[in-house]
């Protein structure tokens, strides 16, 4: 009599634990995954051109124009998950006007506190100019850096 009434005691005790288990975990909040910090990796250039650049088959632009480059930067500022910029500047061929725009659409992305960092292969004027505009410039040892300056010149 003792042996039936301790296994009907445990077994219930059993089924009672695991009846109220599920309900205990169901009750306790969850934690939130932590987002993934993103860097985004732009290169830039060639001439910048005005002109809408040519769509590839998945809808994407193939080529950067200056338009396209400042709203890629202006979406990367409102996107919480973006913590930093890398971009990497090559060749430009594009004038001052655009150039002065470029550094002023990278000020921009950094007045909402996230890094920028530049990295030069090969820069001369305007690829150091839009380099200024960021937090850190990286030139490898190998590349070279050609700062003519400017200059104007009258003639009689």
């Amino acid at each position: 009599m003792i042996r039936i009434l301790t296994a009907k005691i445990l077994s219930l005790g059993l089924i009672g634990g695991l009846l109220a288990a599920p309900a205990f975990a169901d009750d306790a909040p969850k934690p939130k995954p932590a987002p993934i910090p993103i860097v985004v990796d732009i290169t830039l250039k060639g001439a910048l051109g005005e002109d809408p650049s040519p769509i590839g088959l998945d809808g994407e632009p193939i080529g950067e124009n200056l338009k396209g480059f400042v709203d890629r930067l202006a979406k990367a500022k409102a996107d919480t998950s973006v913590k930093a910029l890398v971009l990497r500047v090559r060749t430009l061929s594009a004038g001052w006007a655009k150039v002065n725009e470029v550094r002023v659409a990278i000020k921009d992305f950094r007045a909402s506190g996230k890094k920028v960092y530049a990295v030069l292969e090969g820069a001369g004027n305007l690829e150091y100019i839009v380099a200024t505009a960021a937090d850190e410039i990286v030139l490898p040892e190998s590349d070279w850096l050609m700062i003519k300056g400017l200059a104007a010149q009258v003639t009689f």
